[in-house]
């Protein structure tokens, strides 16, 4: 039977949060007890080798964070998906290095020595936010990505959202989040209208509290500056405020203290099988995952 090893890459932990509880919804499992070098090749290599490549004593924080390792591992059969959370405009450079790194393990000839095993199949899956961009920005960002890792003409490629293309051995889709309706959004809006199913009364009073309270001066980080030998407090840096994602936040602590955002989509319910397995957003999600799985060279 074959074995499909599928590396999603998301945006942020929200994304990989969602997506995680959505697969789980579609009957897989966790399987993050797997030890690196037994999960099947050639993912085994690429994650023992993104984990221990580098000699620890060299890096700071920041490199250490940005290891190429996966949040989250799912199984279902033969089927294991690895869910990474690679960043979104900024962080090309991760999507581009996440496609070099698998590239080079199917063999684009016959004549080639194999250099994974037999009935293999390596797929990747880009999930991206449409932002104010729009869809078919995001989409183009896509092909330059893949131009650029794979080293050829993408420009006919993910013509349409959540299409899939099979490029030297290996199937790659992309998915862009939008709000339903509409070519720009993010995950929040999808996510909120569903998490207010049911929880009206308690997601409007958190909408409330937060256009009575919310004061713009004060989203900018307060700093702790030393100036003239005196230490002092200084506002910096733009705004960093998302009101959908801050009236997740407020609804999310009445059932989970003290968590990040991440946490509540993982685990809240505001979430619930039920909203999972039929809104329709989330069975597009799903159909795109489904797609990558089955799609076969030449369709």
């Amino acid at each position: 039977m074959a074995i499909n090893l599928v590396s999603i890459a998301c945006e942020g932990a929200h994304d990989v949060a969602f997506l995680n509880r959505l697969l789980k919804s579609a009957g897989f499992e966790s399987n993050e007890s797997t030890k690196m070098g037994e999960y099947p090749a050639p993912m085994n290599h690429l994650l023992v080798s993104a984990a221990s490549k580098s000699d620890v004593k060299e890096l700071n924080f920041s490199e250490f964070r940005s290891c190429l390792l996966p949040y989250h591992v799912l199984k279902n059969g033969d089927t294991h998906i690895f869910i990474y959370a690679l960043g979104g405009d900024t962080r090309r450079a991760e999507r581009v290095n996440l496609m070099r790194q698998l590239k080079i393990f199917p063999s684009v000839s016959p004549d080639e020595i194999p250099r994974m095993p037999a009935g293999t199949m390596l797929s990747i899956g880009f999930i991206l936010d449409a932002d104010n961009h729009g869809i078919a920005s995001r989409l183009d960002i896509a092909r330059q990505e893949v131009a650029e890792a794979f080293e050829i003409d993408a420009s006919s490629k993910f013509q349409a959202n959540g299409s899939v293309e099979f490029i030297l051995g290996i199937k790659i889709g992309c998915f862009v989040f939008s709000e339903p309706g509409s070519d720009c959004g993010k995950l929040e809006n999808l996510l909120l209208p569903m998490m207010k199913i049911s929880n009206e009364a308690i997601f409007s009073r958190a909408d409330e509290f937060l256009t009575e309270h919310h004061e713009y001066s004060r989203c900018r980080k307060l700093k702790l500056v030393s100036r003239d030998g005196q230490l002092i407090e200084e506002r910096r840096g733009g705004v960093d405020y998302d009101h959908s994602k801050s009236i997740i936040g407020i609804a999310g602590q009445l059932q989970r203290s003290g968590k990040s955002n991440a946490a509540y989509i993982s685990d809240c319910d505001y979430l619930n099988l039920w909203k999972l397995q039929t809104h329709e957003s989330c069975k597009e999600i799903l159909s795109f995952v489904s797609h990558i799985l089955t799609q076969s060279e030449g369709l």
